[in-house]
């Protein structure tokens, strides 16, 4: 469609199955689907996630920079833990945040603020939760945020009734380890006492799964 951007979402070349490089897939397939151009942008040439089926098309970062995106007018989607993000991007950027603790984390103890949601190049920040948009929202009040609902596959995870179901309790373990190890421990040593009805449940953890052994578990 004429005078519509190209939209570029750059996404780690990171094989493990994780659902925010699933997400940015997703988001990237569903502007397609409406009218507009849109492209998954990784490090690599040649690579692509290969953890689930898909069609979405795919460029790359030297190849974008090369002469294929419109400084001015295509937009760049980066994500919270984009590598240079202290830099100005060349281009209209919109920061697709999907964990906001992750996201000032890993910049650790530094006193310099280079960490800059604030600059001129930053047009809009999209967030995957209310908690994650108010935080970001009191950080930088007049930012642009939006947030965005994630989508789970019907044809993929279906509903299986209860009492179907095995007693289990899944763990994404690569998600804040230290707090799941503590939470499970409670919850167990809470069990062994009769003080909660946790005792004939285990704990099964998820993480560097592939979408169907997590179908298979959750099921």
């Amino acid at each position: 469609m004429p005078n519509r951007p190209t939209i570029y979402y750059f996404c780690h070349d990171n094989p493990s199955p994780t659902g925010g490089n699933k997400q940015i897939y997703r988001h990237v397939d569903i502007l397609n689907n409406n009218g507009y151009s849109a492209y998954v942008v990784h490090n690599s040439p040649g690579y692509r996630m290969t953890w689930f089926e898909n069609q979405t098309p795919v460029t790359y970062w030297e190849e974008l920079w090369s002469g294929k995106i419109d400084r001015q007018n295509d937009h760049l989607v980066i994500p919270e833990d984009f590598p240079i993000l202290e830099q100005a991007l060349p281009v209209r950027t919109v920061i697709f945040n999907q964990n906001v603790f992750l996201g000032f984390a890993m910049h650790q103890f530094k006193n310099d603020l280079t960490y800059n949601y604030d600059s001129h190049n930053i047009v809009s920040v999209m967030t995957v939760s209310q908690n994650n948009k108010d935080i970001l929202q009191f950080i930088y009040p007049k930012l642009n945020i939006q947030r965005v609902v994630n989508g789970i596959d019907p044809g993929l995870f279906e509903h299986v009734d209860l009492e179907r179901k095995n007693a289990k309790i899944a763990i994404v373990g690569n998600k804040n380890p230290l707090d799941a190890c503590f939470v499970t421990q409670v919850l167990q040593q809470r069990a062994q006492q009769g003080l909660n009805q946790l005792g004939r449940y285990r704990f099964e953890i998820i993480a560097g799964k592939t979408e169907q052994e997590v179908k298979n578990i959750l099921a």
